[in-house]
């Protein structure tokens, strides 16, 4: 195996797992807002309308 094959496919597998980081931070911040969304509601006694809080 040549070094130059062995870096690209290193340089992918370190694509892959920038991808699959950036996808779980995105999912994260939208648990996090409708987390949020919720609490803010319940603060209130009141459960939110639908489609108030994010999905």
């Amino acid at each position: 195996m040549s070094p130059t094959l062995l870096i690209r496919i290193l340089a992918v597998i370190c694509v892959v797992l920038a991808l699959i980081c950036g996808g779980l931070a995105v999912a994260y911040g939208r648990l996090v807002e409708r987390t949020h969304c919720i609490e803010t509601w319940a603060n209130y006694g009141l459960s939110p309308p639908a489609g108030k809080c994010p999905t």
